[in-house]
């Protein structure tokens, strides 16, 4: 009896060196889905040259002949999934219709390598009993190449990457940020990044960070039994005078007051 995954079928997950020197021609006998954490390749297929400069995301259908053209003889870091099925056959359309030159960049490196790690480990621990998984890992890597398209339209509107900033300081506000790397990175100073991140979202970005923590903390005092202490190294604070001080000008109350009207309303 079929099942919802049973229209994707794994052929083969490797994670390998290619070697740069290598340039025979290679025909698959099914769908390939590849990715190239870091260094250069060039690809030819459909007679023509693709550059895949990592990180970058390519595909092969079944039955195409294709071959690496060498390179400078340097080892290539190599995942990729031979698979079959239509589902595979409509993925690999999908992708051909988001990205007609062959390939994309992951906005997100280290989430697709560890999507394709984690294929890899499934597939080698039972193939049989992991399908599933593996059929939505394979859903889970297409939606990053939704989002590499996102991320493009994203890069015009937002040359500097503020929202990205915004969205990593919300969704780790614990962290430790050197806003002045962060500006160099975008090739601006540190006073502008300041200002324009100001002009978008009316903060600087330690500003923005600050009140991140303070919701935080709001959060952990209504949402949890924690210990105000406990609370406050979390939020980062070494000294209870200037976490409390901080909070009363976030809410209007100290921290205890806080959690005492929470419990009482």
């Amino acid at each position: 009896m079929e099942n919802y995954f049973d229209d994707l079928k794994f052929r083969i997950v490797l994670h390998h060196w290619l070697d740069g020197w290598r340039a025979e021609p290679m025909v698959t006998e099914s769908n390939s889905f590849e990715f190239i954490p870091s260094g250069h390749l060039v690809l030819e297929r459909a007679g023509r040259q693709i550059q895949l400069d990592a990180p970058v995301c390519f595909w092969i259908k079944g039955g195409e002949s294709f071959r690496f053209v060498p390179q400078d003889g340097a080892k290539i870091e190599h995942l990729y999934v031979d698979f079959s099925g239509a589902r595979s056959n409509r993925m690999l359309d999908a992708l051909d219709a988001m990205f007609p030159g062959g390939s994309f960049h992951p906005v997100d490196k280290v989430e697709m390598t560890e999507s394709f790690l984690h294929l890899l480990r499934l597939y080698r621990s039972d193939p049989v009993l992991n399908h599933p998984d593996m059929v939505a890992l394979m859903e889970t890597m297409l939606a990053l190449g939704f989002r590499a398209v996102r991320g493009g339209e994203d890069r015009a509107a937002d040359p500097y990457e503020l929202k990205s900033l915004a969205s990593q300081l919300r969704g780790e506000p614990f962290a430790d940020y050197d806003f002045e790397k962060i500006a160099r990175d975008r090739s601006i100073t540190s006073d502008h990044l300041r200002r324009i991140f100001r002009e978008k979202f009316d903060r600087t970005p330690r500003e923005y960070l600050a009140r991140e923590r303070m919701l935080r903390a709001a959060e952990m005092l209504r949402g949890t039994k924690m210990r105000i202490k406990e609370i406050q190294f979390t939020c980062r604070f070494a000294s209870a005078i200037d976490f409390t001080r901080t909070f009363k000008k976030f809410s209007g109350v100290s921290p205890r007051a806080y959690r005492e009207k929470d419990k009482n309303s």
